[in-house]
């Protein structure tokens, strides 16, 4: 979950920086090299 509220603070400077530019789809992607760590939930 931090990694998510990280990118979704990251997306939130993003949007102001873009101003009208940008298009807001409700949503937050974890992005830039995250990886699961092996042995967790959802790491295959």
């Amino acid at each position: 979950m931090n990694v998510l509220k990280w990118q979704w603070e990251r997306q939130q400077a993003e949007k102001e920086r873009l101003g009208d530019l940008w298009v807001d789809h409700g949503l937050v992607s974890a992005r830039d090299g995250f990886k699961l760590q092996s042995g967790r939930p959802g790491s295959g």
